[in-house]
């Protein structure tokens, strides 16, 4: 029987919706806790005693918690029996997995993500976003400014998380920048990204070969780096970015 689980994530968070399909995936039961990042609660001090990253998502197994998407995929693959997400990199299967999930970590989901809704002639289609993600480049150092001084509120009231505190703005600082959105660096993303489904589509053309009854990314098996394109195609969609 598997320990008890319960999910700390945001719907619309590209990290939480792996750690969402890989425990939907192997069928686990859990509880779900949403940390609403538009409002900032990542960076409250009850968040940052779960996780001092303040980051979505993190799976609570028992009394441990486990951040970051890729190893939640791991330890959610080793919860249940069944089909593997991660099999044994040893095996041909698991070696193909091994290769598309470092593919797909050296995707700056955030660049291409925010360079987009920051930089809106690079979408071939009129981006209509909901007001919460609608962002300009001055806007998004606004939203960081304020996040600093919500955290520096945090760290006055909690001295206990004063190194955690501090960690978190140097993260919010390295992501600030505006010129970090610059149009040239996101449009080299997407081109790269580009590259990536290219990869991509042979792969799949050649699993479809091998496998007549049902292929996925890395064979006739549904695994970890299926879920990672699963929700890449979702955030692309969602970019109006498909007929790149």
């Amino acid at each position: 029987m598997a320990p008890n689980l319960r999910l700390f994530y945001w719907p619309t968070s590209s990290a939480s919706q792996k750690a969402l399909m890989a425990l939907d995936e192997k069928q686990l039961d859990f509880k779900r806790t949403i940390v609403n990042i538009t409002e900032g609660e990542q960076n409250q001090s009850w968040y940052l005693k779960v996780n001092p990253a303040g980051l979505v998502p993190v799976l609570q197994i028992g009394e441990s918690f486990i951040s970051e998407s890729d190893v939640i995929v791991e330890a959610v693959d080793k919860l249940k029996n069944g089909p593997q997400l991660v099999p044994d990199p040893s095996t041909a299967e698991g070696n193909l997995v091994q290769y598309w999930r470092q593919k797909f970590s050296e995707i700056n989901i955030f660049l291409v993500t925010f360079g987009t809704i920051t930089n809106p002639e690079l979408v071939c289609e009129k981006l209509e976003l909901p007001p919460v993600y609608s962002i300009t480049k001055e806007g998004w150092v606004k939203k960081s400014d304020a996040a600093i001084k919500r955290l520096l509120k945090v760290k006055a009231s909690n001295p206990e998380l004063a190194d955690v505190v501090d960690k978190k703005i140097e993260i919010v600082k390295a992501k600030q920048d505006a010129e970090g959105l610059d149009i040239e660096k996101v449009e080299k993303e997407l081109q790269s990204l580009e590259k990536i489904f290219d990869e991509i589509e042979d792969r799949l053309k050649k699993s479809r070969a091998e496998n007549i009854v049902e292929h996925w990314l890395c064979g006739p098996n549904f695994t970890a780096p299926d879920i990672t394109l699963t929700m890449l195609l979702g955030r692309l969609n969602f970019l109006k970015q498909f007929p790149r």
